[in-house]
């Protein structure tokens, strides 16, 4: 009996650092939500396009919005498909919160490139915690549109669908927002919600590792004691 307790206690050890690893070790590769493709490998359409930035004398910001599915999830990553650049734009990618079915607050800004020297697909990093039956917002825009009065493209999918669940994440569309105004103002452009997006995140890790090693405590608690006696 000693040694299957033993043996049950170094396999949820195991079984635990596993776990963990793996889902660090894929998180990067794991797309959650979008219309890019299972892992954002779909092409894009370039003849439809939203601009970002200057648009005549607007100021226009482009908000693609999701909920989440249980579980909490890390998110890691989001792909775009930029181009078409004017007089030197500065990207800006935010993950913000939801506010009635719009952008709410500015949550955290990802890392990437801020110029589009090309059309291509662009990723955008970031470790930011998403809770379980929330929606967020990915808005896009430009930090020089006032400045230098620029502008870049958001290309739509190819194939002209929304965004969606991958992977049996169970994610939904929030739909699409438009802001002419910087994002003082939002309203609704669910029209245009085939613009490209891929959205990476990875399942919290402790959600299994502290289950495993609950196990792992008991099972070599159980040994000890019965060592005891």
């Amino acid at each position: 009996m000693r040694t299957l307790l033993h043996l049950c206690a170094r396999v949820a050890m195991c079984m635990t650092a596993i776990i963990a690893f793996h889902a660090d070790s894929h998180a990067a590769i794991l797309s959650t939500y979008g219309n890019l493709g299972p892992n954002g490998s779909a092409g894009n359409d370039s003849g439809t396009a939203q601009v970002i930035g200057l648009s005549g004398t607007a100021n226009r910001l482009v908000a693609q919005g999701f909920t989440v599915s249980a579980p909490n999830v890390l998110l890691q990553s989001a792909q775009f498909y930029f181009g078409t650049p004017t007089a030197n734009p500065a990207v800006t990618v935010r993950l913000f919160s939801d506010n009635a079915g719009s952008p709410g607050s500015s949550l955290v800004t990802l890392s990437g490139s801020s110029s589009v020297p090309t059309e291509a697909k662009y990723t955008y990093t970031t470790s930011y915690w998403l809770t379980a039956g929330s929606t967020y917002w990915m808005v896009v825009s430009d930090a020089n549109a006032v400045s230098n009065s620029s502008s870049f493209s958001w290309f739509a999918n190819l194939a002209n669908t929304v965004p969606t669940a991958q992977n049996l994440s169970g994610w939904t569309n929030a739909g699409t927002d438009r802001s002419s105004d910087g994002g003082s103002t939002w309203s609704d452009n669910t029209p245009a919600t085939t613009s490209s997006i891929s959205i990476n995140a990875v399942p919290e890790p402790s959600t299994y590792a502290m289950a495993l090693a609950g196990l792992a405590c008991g099972g070599y608690s159980m040994f000890r004691r019965r060592k005891r006696a």
